[in-house]
């Protein structure tokens, strides 16, 4: 049988799973060198991430038992297209070894970045089973001074081709006078970097709602305010984030509309729309989604989603009773314009065009409410 030229073969590569590529490495030398390149990881990973069917796209959430830790997943395709699809364990997973509650939702390029317990965090590519216990961020630092972690981003750096993870914990002196500093890991290195430290009036002093920061236009993002009285009243709420590129923080406009309207300052929540950070607002009679457009230019907020409360409690269609809207969490924007929600054990999907939501189902997943989409890649863990 004649071979198949070169470039068919290097056309064909990418359409196909991960699974199947790894099998192809034992080929030859040469596969192996073909499908282990750069050129491929990167052709593979825009290949899958274009493709609208998403045949490499998976729902991902984490359940934890007394002592054990299962990570389930579902192939996204099947959530929109049966049924009922059927939610499968994921191995060889860095939870597996630990007691205690992690976090799995930070995920880029086909790496998930893991928090395990209070400190110590992994990187895992489900595809290909690897995964890479980062070293102790606390290197240089008095551990009896640390409290906790205050947040956390994981991103990939366009600059220099770096995987990176920022994390913000607090420390206290001995006078027990506390601040904050931060740390940004290099998987290229293997290694954090310098400490740096944040003073009051800064952009990541203040206090925030959720430890993980929203991926959107290459940096996590995360809302940040100051509680100004015994009541909890938020006041001098913004959006901050990390710019892995030059490793600084910096702070989003802020949409007025948000100041204007009714909403729930509490329950303000960030998310990502077509790869664009948007921020979730939860009013008396409506949530709202508004979308940031253009990064620099002045109020390019603009409105996604109005959605009203009466369209959701008069769906016969859906089999819930009464619907929390600060408990859905955006997953996708598909390529209908529809809008699949992960919503404490059930996924919706939101129609745009009726006003109307639909039930999906995933049989034995669990937990939805944490859930993530994750698309599968060859990203390696082999620090370079």
């Amino acid at each position: 049988m004649a071979e198949i030229p070169e470039e068919i073969i290097i056309e064909i590569l990418p359409k196909l799973p991960v699974k199947s590529l790894l099998r192809f490495k034992c080929v030859s030398k040469s596969w192996r060198s073909l499908i282990s390149s750069k050129h491929m990881v990167k052709a593979h990973l825009k290949e899958s991430t274009e493709n609208k069917t998403f045949p490499h796209h998976s729902i991902v959430s984490a359940t934890w038992g007394p002592s054990t830790c299962a990570v389930k997943s579902c192939p996204l395709y099947a959530l929109l297209t049966e049924r009922t699809a059927l939610a499968s364990p994921l191995i060889n997973h860095p939870t597996a070894r630990i007691i205690g509650e992690s976090n799995i939702s930070a995920s880029c390029n086909g790496l998930i970045c893991i928090m395990i317990g209070p400190y110590r965090f992994s990187l895992w590519n489900p595809a290909t089973r690897e995964s890479k216990d980062l070293p102790h961020f606390l290197t240089g630092v008095e551990r009896s001074l640390f409290t906790y972690v205050r947040r956390y981003g994981f991103a990939f750096a366009e600059i220099n081709g770096d995987y990176k993870v920022f994390a913000l914990f607090h420390v206290h002196d001995v006078t027990c006078k506390f601040f904050i500093v931060g740390k940004v890991y290099s998987l290229n290195s293997d290694s954090w970097g310098g400490t740096m430290t944040y003073s009051n009036g800064s952009p990541s002093f203040d206090d925030t709602f959720h430890k993980l920061g929203t991926f959107a236009s290459g940096k996590p993002h995360w809302i940040s305010d100051k509680i100004s009285d015994k009541n909890g009243t938020m006041s001098e709420w913004k959006i901050v984030y990390f710019d892995f590129n030059s490793e600084t923080t910096g702070v989003v406009e802020k949409p007025s509309c948000v100041e204007k309207d009714s909403y729930n300052i509490r329950n303000l929540r960030l998310g990502v729309v077509d790869e664009c950070l948007c921020l979730f607002c939860v009013g008396t009679n409506r949530f709202d989604i508004w979308v940031r457009n253009k990064y620099g230019a002045e109020d390019s907020w603009g409105r996604f989603l109005n959605v009203s409360y009466a369209s959701i409690y008069c769906n016969p269609l859906l089999r819930i009773s009464s619907l929390n809207p600060s408990l859905l969490t955006l997953l996708l924007v598909l390529p209908n314009g529809e809008v699949l929600f992960a919503y404490v054990s059930k996924f919706l999907i939101y129609n745009r065009e009726d006003n109307r939501f639909r039930e999906c189902c995933i049989y034995d997943f669990g937990n939805a409410y944490q859930a993530g989409v994750y698309v599968e890649s060859l990203a390696s863990l082999n620090s370079t």
